[in-house]
């Protein structure tokens, strides 16, 4: 799979990675792999994307658009 990171994403990638002393694809390729072993925990996407769209079409779990 390639993904094509820009801007921040991008950056936020590349500083890790140097801060770390490792490469850019090791670092992508841990992360990746410490999500899906952890994705079936229910603390992966708990807070990552607060504004995300629930199944309701709300912005927010409990229905409360404002927030």
């Amino acid at each position: 799979m390639t993904v094509q990171l820009a801007g921040f994403a991008a950056e936020a990638l590349d500083e890790e990675a140097s801060r770390l002393g490792v490469g850019v694809d090791e670092l992508a390729s841990f992360s990746v792999l410490y999500y899906l072993a952890d994705v079936d925990s229910g603390r992966i996407a708990r807070d990552a994307f607060p504004s995300a769209v629930y199944p309701d079409g709300n912005l927010h779990s409990d229905g409360n658009m404002a927030g």
